[in-house]
This record gives C-alpha cells, sequence and structure tokens, in this order.
C-alpha cells in the first residue's frame, strides 16, 4: 500500500469517527460554502444556517482563488483544506 492509500484510509476513518461534528469537507461541499458566505455578505443573512455559517466561516481571497477559513475569537487565521488536498 503506497502512502496516499494508507493517509487516506486514516482519513476515511477519522472522518467516520468525527460524524457530524467534523470539519473535514469535500471539495464540493466546501465550494458551496464559500458560494453561500458570498451570498450572504452581499445580501445579508436570512435565516438560521444563513446567520451560522456568517459567525464561523469567512472568504479570504488570495489571487484569483477564494480560501474559505475559520472564524475565531483570536486574530489566526485558520483555511479549511478539502479531503481531496489533505495529502498535497
Amino acid at each position: 500500500m503506497d502512502r496516499k492509500a494508507a493517509f487516506e484510509e486514516k482519513l476515511r476513518a477519522l472522518i467516520k469517527e468525527k460524524g457530524q461534528n467534523a470539519a473535514i469537507f469535500p471539495t464540493t461541499q466546501r465550494d458551496q460554502m464559500i458560494t453561500d458566505i458570498l451570498r450572504i455578505q452581499s445580501d445579508g443573512p436570512k435565516s438560521v444556517r444563513d446567520y451560522n455559517l456568517k459567525n464561523q466561516y469567512g472568504v479570504l481571497k488570495i489571487g484569483e482563488e477564494n480560501q474559505l477559513i475559520r472564524l475565531g475569537k483570536n486574530d489566526a487565521i485558520r483555511c479549511i483544506a478539502s479531503i481531496e488536498e489533505m495529502f498535497d
């Protein structure tokens, strides 16, 4: 078994163990969250989910690419990587 396959197997086990509390997202879900946050920033929040997204996550534009970041009480910026980007 090569290193990437072993890594992906351990990552899948971790995600399965975490369940709903996981902050590990597939690329499609992360991109959808970025789209939703950009919509919320322009139109304003309209639902409870919108308020939760607005308070927990933000979008940081680096060059031409938008990165999902986790907002916190301190000034540390934590970028959210997708499952597919974890090994690279």
